[in-house]
């Protein structure tokens, strides 16, 4: 068999082994970056699916109100947690930007326990304003008689946790954009909000 001395002599001088640390290098910056990139989308995406949500809304409100007699005002709950969800998803999208700066360090590790739960708060509200309201109010399975106490009793209990957790939600946005904003970091937010 034939042996290529160029190749010996490259690898004896440490030549490939330089382009292949060199090599995986690259290939992790554009791992690390498609990462971050596909998170900004999925929560572009979903920003823009509440904008497209809000009109179905409005016609579930015109509903409400004609089969159950639900003031307007009562359902405004509605659009509030809507917009939420996308003040949240804009705030998510730009912490992915944010992340792939940040250096590894225990910040970051912190930075992203944040960002995870917030993920999870906005995520749980998304769908409990898209399945769970549903399910309630418009699956085939809802006994719901027109106008009962039943109804307007389920329909109470859905409005007060949606207006819990949205205001639960928001506080908790509001706080990592604060934390974010402190000049010594995240750990530094973090003790001075515990005094």
């Amino acid at each position: 068999y034939y042996q290529c001395n160029i190749f010996d002599k490259q690898s004896k001088d440490g030549e490939h082994a330089t382009e292949e640390k060199s090599r995986l290098r690259a290939k992790h910056a554009l791992d690390k970056y498609m990462f971050y990139f596909e998170r900004f989308m999925d929560h572009d995406r979903g920003m823009k699916l509440t904008v497209r949500e809000e009109q179905d809304i409005e016609g579930k409100v015109q509903t409400l109100h004609d089969k159950h007699g639900f003031e307007i005002i009562e359902l405004q709950f509605l659009y509030d947690a809507l917009r939420q969800v996308r003040v949240c998803r804009r705030v998510l999208k730009w912490t992915y930007v944010y992340g792939y700066y940040l250096e590894e360090s225990s910040d970051k590790h912190l930075f992203e326990h944040l960002q995870k739960n917030l993920e999870e708060k906005v995520d749980a509200l998304h769908e409990m304003l898209e399945r769970d309201f549903d399910q309630i109010f418009f699956s085939d399975d809802s006994n719901l008689a027109t106008g009962s106490a039943d109804a307007h009793a389920k329909f109470m209990d859905f409005r007060s946790h949606a207006t819990n957790f949205t205001n639960v939600t928001q506080k908790f946005m509001v706080q990592i954009i604060h934390d974010l904003g402190c000049e010594g970091g995240l750990s530094t937010a973090r003790s001075a909000s515990a005094r």
